[in-house]
């Protein structure tokens, strides 16, 4: 009797040290369950907020900020943080990269997340690779003309007494000398370079979409307009400005007479905009085409469709613009500056002078401001 109770105690006792070591057992496997439901829990904070670290970035630079976003709760009630660097060093192109920490960046046992983001705007990219692009009827420069840049030439390069080219010359077919001295290196008998393209078809609809109006003359004061389709002429006349603030689209002739002003709004930023022109184009004396104060530049793109000698001329002392007049000629005369021309023909007489803007190879036109920026390409790290 006692022998059997002795086997049982036995029996009861390994049972227990076999119940004891599963409970054990159970426990740590319930403990290590807890703990990777935490860090996984904890990565998944870390990610959402890189998430609202790029959300916040991205609000910031289509309301005009471009500064880092410093290290901030997602909120009061999730023990998450964010930070974002802001890199805006390429023109029309910004570089988010957030980082997201769960519970917080300090904590010893934090889970970490990263999120890179390239943001571009949502304008449409027009490449002015060139201070002038000329089709097949070439360059013409008179004299004391200047180009402080480079220029391509469909067609020859004629200069006169004392032009100047400040930078490369290239021409599909011959580059007079000794005028115009260029500074760079001169290239004839090139093949034909692709001028830039415009559908106009996209801006004129983007016009449109504002809005139809008759001919309209400005004959004195201020005035906004834009987007808009002008139903016939659009007449700027002495000492008055217009400011646009989206595209026109205009199906009779652009005049800016003497000492007006045309203004591209400043919330286009270092976005530009158009104005199509299915007439003639002429920038009389002292009138000025601004640009926006941002660096880089957003400028008014004014073109012409026609297909005249004289689609587009700027007379003395005209300043300012980028000029476009694919099947048409353009003449600049005495002592008037731009920025960019692109022409079948260009003819630049005496003291006449353009001044390219480097930042016209990635340059973007939109219809609003509104174009902001958008997200390119998007990557967790």
């Amino acid at each position: 009797m006692k022998n059997k109770r002795g086997a049982i105690l036995i029996l009861v006792l390994i049972f227990l040290i076999v119940a004891i070591s599963i409970g054990v057992s159970l426990t740590s496997l319930v403990i290590r369950g807890l703990k990777s439901t935490q860090q996984t829990f904890d990565q998944h904070l870390a990610c959402e907020a890189a998430e609202a670290g790029i959300e916040r970035a991205m609000w910031n630079i289509n309301n005009g900020d471009d500064n880092d976003v410093a290290l901030q709760k997602v909120d009061d009630a999730i023990n998450s943080e964010y930070e974002v660097t802001v890199d805006d060093s390429v023109a029309n192109m910004r570089i988010l990269a957030a980082t997201g920490y769960s519970p917080s960046k300090t904590a010893t046992n934090k889970k970490t997340k990263s999120i890179k983001v390239t943001a571009v705007t949502g304008g449409v990219g027009i490449a002015f690779r060139y201070a002038v692009q000329t089709g097949d009827l070439g360059l013409v420069m008179n004299g004391n003309s200047t180009i402080n840049g480079n220029i391509y030439s469909n067609g020859s390069v004629l200069g006169y007494s004392n032009s100047r080219i400040n930078g490369d010359a290239w021409a599909d077919t011959t580059i007079s000398s000794p005028d115009p001295t260029v500074t760079g290196t001169k290239h004839p008998d090139e093949e034909d370079e692709v001028l830039p393209n415009i559908d106009y078809n996209y801006w004129e609809t983007k016009a449109t979409e504002g809005g139809t109006i008759g001919t309209l003359t400005i004959d004195s004061g201020s005035q906004s307009l834009g987007p808009k389709k002008i139903d016939g002429n659009l007449t700027l006349n002495s000492n008055s400005s217009l400011t646009v603030t989206g595209p026109l689209y205009v199906t009779g002739n652009f005049s800016m007479n003497s000492n007006t002003h045309l203004y591209i709004d400043s919330s286009f930023g270092s976005s530009g905009t158009l104005i199509v022109v299915e007439g003639q184009i002429a920038i009389n004396s002292n009138s000025i085409i601004h640009h926006t104060g941002t660096n880089p530049k957003g400028y008014i793109l004014l073109a012409s469709k026609s297909t005249s000698t004289s689609a587009i001329s700027l007379n003395s002392n005209a300043n300012g613009g980028i000029f476009y007049a694919l099947n048409g000629n353009v003449e600049i005369n005495a002592n008037a500056h731009v920025v960019a021309v692109v022409g079948k023909k260009l003819t630049l007489n005496s003291n006449a002078t353009l001044d390219y803007d480097a930042g016209l190879p990635n340059a973007k036109f939109t219809s609003g401001p509104s174009g902001g920026w958008a997200v390119k390409s998007w990557q967790l790290l």
